[in-house]
């Protein structure tokens, strides 16, 4: 299903996965489905920016979280449960997670968060915004990145095991397509505040990038 409705330059810049057909479930929701490919359009990221050293948020999550501030989400907890923890953005009935490089052990709780909200009746689906395997895979041997952290490769297995039904659940890898060089940085940026205020075409489709 996912190839049939995700933009094809989307597919392109980022690994694709869902479950449960969340990508139709999310375009059943018209104005969130606009602005999750708006943010994952918009988005980039510098090689100087992925080596600043770690501590609070990195500039990738804090990029992609003001993206959905000024779109109207809010940061808070779809439901008042003692396992169920606050996600990056929730607006109407989806909540999104933002996950560059945290312990793996994250994604059980995400999966958890999106499990609960659904069988309450309160999300209708979960998307998840992570690193791509093979933008880890390109970084292996640096020292930068450990396996056992988030990114599509930690994230998909549990998908495939079953992990957050039944929420549909809709995850999207950053790859080096999504790089620009830092003196590209102030050229992307205005691209980013030129996409926040466009919809798109409804008959807009693409193809789903295969892991």
């Amino acid at each position: 299903m996912a190839e049939q409705l995700i933009p094809l330059d989307v597919c392109e810049a980022y690994e694709v996965y869902e479950t449960l057909g969340a990508s139709a479930v999310l375009r059943s929701n018209p104005a969130e489905w606009d602005s999750v490919i708006r943010m994952l359009r918009s988005f980039y990221f510098t090689r100087s920016e992925v080596w600043k050293p770690a501590g609070g948020k990195t500039p990738m999550a804090k990029r992609l979280e003001s993206h959905l501030r000024a779109e109207g989400w809010v940061e808070g907890k779809p439901l008042d449960h003692p396992l169920v923890h606050r996600l990056d953005g929730l607006r109407g009935r989806v909540g999104v997670e933002v996950q560059w490089c945290q312990r793996d052990y994250a994604f059980d709780r995400d999966m958890r968060t999106f499990r609960f909200s659904s069988e309450s009746g309160v999300v209708d689906v979960g998307v998840v915004v992570t690193r791509g395997q093979s933008l880890h895979e390109s970084f292996r041997g640096t020292g930068k990145f450990i396996d056992a952290t988030t990114h599509m490769g930690t994230l998909v297995p549990l998908l495939r095991a079953g992990y957050g039904k039944p929420c549909p659940v809709l995850a999207f890898g950053i790859t080096r397509a999504r790089e620009v060089n830092d003196d590209d940085r102030r050229d992307a940026t205005e691209v980013q505040r030129a996409e926040r205020p466009r919809r798109l075409p409804d008959a807009a489709v693409g193809h789903a990038v295969a892991l």
